[in-house]
């Protein structure tokens, strides 16, 4: 049901005691909190008083009474800002306030939320939990967000109103509480044919620009008729989405003044149909090009799951598959395959304002030796290392092949040629010839317990203490 006239009379603002009231306008509209204005004289005893016991957690009411006194409630938020000013003797005091929702506009904050199964409902409730406050999802129908959700220096208001805008809706402060409040999308219509208003006072008008970009960008199944507003006063105090009956129209309010003039508060009333309701799509530009460092979960194929450093934790079992770029990948059976290792740390790059487009690049290496041991020292040299130990090394002057630190390796060096070295057993198999030459010099082969050389039924051993030598015919000379 609509509320009785206001006037200037009837009209209490707590906690400040003024005389007289002499400016009063209070400003609501989608996507914003909730502001109000006023200005009026205080006695000169009390305007110290004002100044010392207002605090940035000061609650302001403004309450309607009515002939008996009893109150109803029209605005709660905290004060923004205090003036107190003299002229000839006469204390004026002029006071901005904002709805409770602004505790929630305050911090820019960055995290993830990975969990592509988590609603929307269930998000957002996330995100006000941490004020104590509550919201009431009038949008997602219980729709999960499936897919990586990112709030990067955002605060959570600026957050979630972007969430709302996936439903191409708002958010509506409910300036009625200490404890913020508010409306994930438009809440249920209320009123109906109740809230009528009459056409003595009007204005319409139809914005064919804002129309034209929204239908082709943002808003889908949008029409010229919902760009038409009306702009209606009136002394009912209207919500913002109440049903408003005008004109034989069923309209909605999409934003609301209300001022004082002359001793009545007036309101003015800028209404839609419910589709023009509809708020574009929003997205977070600051994270296009923007690269973020995380650890390794978990890896499959060419994708890695990735705490990011912004998360204070991560579940492997919620963690979003990031696709992996590799250095180079072809899309036949060539090209290069190398994933990070399970703690290793990527960059998660960010290539468009959309956060599920991330892809993982390059490993970055964290706690790097800064003594003998830390083979980046040198820029001369270049290595190719897994976990387990195996390692390819280039440098100017040799390459390194590594099976086992100290124990198997191929070395290839400019001036001591090759070395193959293995305390386990090193195996040459050729099935056509194995040719061993030396053009210039000796061919030494050296054994601690034996030698053995065989071919077919012909055998020649070597050991500590003799040589055999078996074949059907033996020739010596």
């Amino acid at each position: 049901m609509a509320a009785s006239v206001v006037t200037c009379g009837n009209l209490e603002i707590v906690p400040f005691k003024l005389e007289r009231l002499i400016e009063f306008k209070l400003t609501r509209r989608i996507n914003e909190h909730e502001r109000l204005y006023f200005s009026g004289v205080i006695t000169e005893d009390y305007k110290d008083q004002q100044i010392h016991d207002i605090s940035p957690e000061t609650i302001i009411e403004v309450n309607q009474l009515d002939k008996d006194n009893q109150k109803t409630l029209l605005f709660k938020g905290l004060v923004g800002h205090l003036e107190i000013k003299t002229v000839r003797g006469i204390y004026y005091i002029q006071v901005e306030a904002v709805s409770v929702t602004q505790k929630l506009d305050v911090k820019l904050k960055s995290r993830s939320f990975q969990n592509q199964n988590m609603t929307y409902e269930d998000l957002i409730k996330q995100v006000v939990q941490e004020y104590k406050g509550d919201i009431i999802d009038g949008a997602s129908q219980k729709e999960k967000i499936g897919k990586m959700i990112m709030q990067y220096q955002e605060t959570d208001w600026q957050f979630l109103k972007r969430l709302a805008s996936h439903f191409n809706a708002g958010l509506i402060p409910h300036a009625l509480s200490d404890k913020p409040k508010l409306y994930f999308g438009a809440p249920e219509p209320q009123g109906g044919a109740d809230n009528k208003l009459e056409n003595f006072h009007y204005r319409v008008s139809k914005n064919l620009a804002e129309y034209q970009f929204s239908s082709e960008n943002s808003i889908p199944d949008i029409n010229e008729t919902d760009f038409i507003y009306y702009e209606v006063e009136g002394d009912q105090n209207l919500n913002l989405g109440a049903e408003v009956k005008f004109n034989d129209l069923k309209l909605y309010v999409r934003e609301a003044l209300s001022i004082l003039e002359g001793n009545i508060i007036k309101h003015r009333y800028f209404m839609s149909t419910q589709k023009g309701l509809s708020q574009p799509r929003i997205y977070n530009d600051q994270i296009v090009g923007l690269s973020i460092e995380g650890r390794v979960l978990e890896v499959a194929k060419d994708t890695v799951k990735v705490q990011l450093e912004i998360d204070a934790e991560q579940k492997v079992e919620e963690a979003w598959w990031f696709p992996y770029s590799s250095v180079y990948t072809a899309e036949g059976n060539s090209g290069w395959y190398c994933m990070p290792e399970i703690d290793d740390y990527v960059r998660i790059y960010f290539p468009t304002k959309k956060a599920e487009e991330a892809v993982a690049v390059n490993s970055a290496r964290k706690d790097s030796d800064p003594g003998d041991n830390n083979k980046l020292d040198d820029p001369e040299i270049k290595y190719f290392r897994t976990k387990s130990g195996k390692e390819l090394m280039f440098s100017p002057a040799e390459i390194i092949v590594t099976g086992k630190d100290n124990e198997i390796f191929l070395k290839l060096n400019d001036e001591e040629g090759i070395e193959i070295y293995s305390k386990k057993m090193v195996k040459i198999i050729a099935k056509e010839d194995l040719v061993m030459e030396s053009e210039e010099a000796n061919v030494l082969i050296k054994a601690k317990e034996g030698i053995d050389i065989s071919c077919d039924a012909s055998k020649i051993k070597l050991n500590k203490t003799k040589v055999a030598i078996e074949g059907n015919e033996i020739k010596t000379n």
